[in-house]
């Protein structure tokens, strides 16, 4: 299809667009752990409490380091992983599973910006959750689901619990299993325990749970579980954000001109929707796209982030609101969308629909029983 605003067709467009994105084949590099620079562990500003793995003892006090919630922590760069965040949370978390970090994070207009970091217990097993009972802690990008009280909760758990939604729409993809995975305290005897010691969960002093409840917002806040966080600055973030959302543009816009060979070129030979393989979802869209001709498809509220997962695969996450309008046709979607890069460019390997961003903070629930790790 010949697009008259750039006197291109979409093959052409398409091919422009591999070309940048080999271009840009350092910064995945970067993503995948190469030698381009960004901003080791070892350069950065260790907490007094909070060491990282290398100096690690085998238990180490969980007070953490406290610093006032809304003071900015500088010379620390940017985050990788966390690319744009959306405007209906103000704060987000990561955990460095390999350092044993946990960083609160608020949200500046998308940008993340640390604000506070605690020891986090993890997995007795380590990091890379793939079966009900391996006792590790999952590797991706997952969201608070509720709160649940002190007094609900055995002795084990401390002072309360977040609910991670493990596993996720990727995890489920993979096959992996498990169910439990929270954020929680530890018994009230105890004032520290190893750095690899629960049985899947991040367990942190009873002292910061206020804080992360008093920052969560339901089925909003994410929290990153890395195996290592990767520290950069605002040019290599601006750099990544902007290649993997133009792949998502060129998504969008040769869906909206019904210019199927250029859409079905984004996607991977092995993308799969909850009901469809690449085959048949193919077959779909160039019959709708025959009906329906051009459409109107505007995305909006995007949150990026660059996955963590254990197999070092460079991908994306992208979140964003869809309106969808043809002349037979309107609606409005939540999508999530699992891009990844194939040393050339980005393909769109898993695509699911989600909820609708929650306007609700996250309220104190009860549980008659807790069932986790």
């Amino acid at each position: 299809m010949f697009d008259q605003r750039t006197g291109t067709s979409g093959s052409q467009q398409l091919a422009k667009f591999k070309r940048r994105a080999i271009r840009l084949s350092g910064l995945i590099a970067l993503m995948t752990c190469s030698s381009l620079p960004v901003l080791a562990a070892e350069s950065i500003p260790a907490f007094s409490q909070s060491p990282f793995a290398s100096t690690l003892p085998a238990s180490v006090p969980l007070t953490g380091f406290e610093l006032p919630l809304g003071e900015v922590i500088e010379d620390r760069g940017i985050p990788l992983s966390i690319l744009q965040l959306r405007g209906d949370y103000k704060y987000a978390f990561a955990v460095d599973l390999t350092a044993n970090q946990m960083y609160v994070f608020a949200n500046n207009n998308g940008k993340p910006e640390l604000v506070d970091s605690y020891f986090a217990t993890i997995g007795k097993e380590g990091f890379g959750k793939q079966r009900e009972g391996d006792k590790r802690t999952p590797v991706g990008v997952y969201r608070i689901q509720d709160f649940i009280e002190d007094d609900a909760l055995p002795e084990l758990y401390g002072g309360g619990a977040l609910p991670l939604d493990f596993p996720n729409a990727w995890d489920r993809s993979l096959g992996r299993t498990g169910h439990g995975i929270w954020i929680h305290g530890m018994p009230r005897d105890q004032d520290s325990r190893p750095a690899r010691d629960s049985l899947g969960c991040v367990v942190v002093s009873n002292a910061i749970l206020p804080a992360l409840h008093n920052l969560s917002e339901l089925k909003s806040t994410p929290v990153i579980l890395a195996e290592q966080m990767t520290w950069t600055d605002s040019d290599v973030v601006n750099d990544v954000r902007g290649a993997v959302l133009e792949s998502v543009e060129l998504w969008r816009d040769s869906w909206s001109k019904g210019d199927m060979d250029t859409f079905l070129a984004m996607h991977s030979s092995d993308f799969r929707t909850r009901k469809q393989r690449f085959k048949n979802y193919s077959k779909q869209k160039r019959r709708l796209a025959k009906q329906r001709g051009a459409v109107d498809v505007q995305l909006d509220e995007f949150e990026v982030f660059m996955y963590p997962d254990v197999d070092h695969k460079a991908m994306a996450m992208v979140s964003f609101k869809q309106e969808y309008t043809s002349k037979q046709y309107k609606d409005t979607t939540y999508k999530t969308q699992f891009w990844q890069h194939n040393g050339k460019s980005w393909e769109l390997q898993l695509e699911r629909n989600v909820a609708a961003w929650p306007e609700q903070s996250l309220k104190p629930k009860l549980f008659a029983q807790a069932d986790t790790e």
